[in-house]
């Protein structure tokens, strides 16, 4: 084998060892984006069926407040900055009694899921079907 041969050689090892050790730093930062997105997306997706099946538009009650703390607990780790400063004006409002509103939370929220699950934008309000039991 002559030098050329060696140093061809040695080149292509190179260049092939570089090249799998940039492959595998871009797919393990690939991973944990994807990962993180997901673990994030999960967190608000609970959070959103908590919110809009379990908590709006029911009477309150102590079961009902305790209900409540996860889903802001976790808006204010994972969501938006908007969302978080929603969670927080919400529990604000809870604190100090009286009308709750909790439309706009739900909607971001609802907006932010869509967008990360690329679905189509939705703008209306959603709506909810409560019935009383009837004795």
């Amino acid at each position: 084998m002559s030098v050329v041969d060696v140093i061809k050689t040695t080149i292509t090892v190179t260049i092939a060892a570089v090249g799998w050790v940039v492959a595998h730093y871009f797919n393990t930062k690939r991973d944990k984006t994807l990962k993180r997105r997901e673990i994030i997306t999960k967190h608000l997706i609970d959070s959103y069926k908590i919110l809009a099946y379990d908590i709006v538009h029911r009477e309150y009650s102590v079961e009902l407040v305790r209900k409540l703390e996860l889903p802001l607990v976790e808006l204010q780790l994972f969501g938006t900055k908007r969302q978080i400063e929603l969670a927080q004006k919400l529990a604000y409002d809870m604190k100090k009694g009286g009308a709750v509103n909790m439309n706009d939370l739900i909607n971001d929220l609802r907006a932010e899921l869509r967008k990360e699950l690329e679905l189509e934008p939705v703008n209306e309000d959603i709506h909810f079907i409560r019935y009383k039991k009837i004795r």
